[in-house]
């Protein structure tokens, strides 16, 4: 733009400098139209200085909305990068939780497994106690019912001094029912502990 406006004045110069009294009406002509041109080469520079304007304004516009934008942008990284961050710690505290939930899940199997067997045995052996006592209570029923039948002679006949049969006799029915009794003991005292314990 500079330079056509420079290009004109030296044209004009030098148009001035060359013309005669015969070319007046030439250059008049020549200066008319190079007014012209000066009038449109104006007219073309303030179009253009409003479009320079008009782009400056929509660039410094468009520079703020970026920079909003760019602001904005960080904003909602930090609070994104915040968030993911506190995630991440539940996340991490969630996990050890679920893990220490997993073995005492595992741990808790186990001694309800332990107790389950536990429990059969002493079902067992409770079940084992019961047929005992049975053959005990059998046992001295058979006793007592001897002792029943016992008259005035056979007390006589257990207290003879002279053969001493009868009291050896007896002594050998008492040892044979200490020895069935002792048979039937259970020697496994964790049943009367189980049941202390509880």
């Amino acid at each position: 733009m500079k330079i056509l406006v420079k290009l004109l004045v030296i044209s004009y110069c030098l148009l001035i400098s060359v013309v005669t009294s015969a070319d007046q009406k030439a250059l008049e002509n020549a200066l008319a139209k190079a007014q012209y041109m000066m009038r449109q080469v104006s007219a073309e520079k303030a179009e253009l200085q409003k479009e320079k304007d008009a782009l400056s304004k929509e660039i410094s516009q468009l520079k703020k909305g970026s920079e909003r934008q760019a602001r904005k942008s960080e904003k909602n990284n930090q609070a994104i990068a915040s968030k993911f961050s506190k995630l991440s710690v539940m996340y991490e505290e969630l996990y050890e939780k679920h893990i220490a939930l997993a073995k005492l899940g595992r741990q808790q199997e186990m001694q309800s497994n332990q107790l389950m067997e536990r429990m059969e045995s002493l079902a067992d052996k409770h079940d084992l106690c019961i047929a005992n006592n049975k053959q005990l209570y059998s046992m001295n029923e058979g006793l007592a019912s001897k002792f029943k039948k016992k008259g005035f002679i056979d007390i006589i006949k257990r207290n003879e001094p002279f053969t001493g049969i009868a009291k050896v006799e007896m002594e050998n029915l008492l040892q044979g029912y200490a020895y069935d009794r002792e048979g039937l003991l259970l020697t496994d005292f964790d049943y009367l502990e189980a049941l202390a314990s509880q």
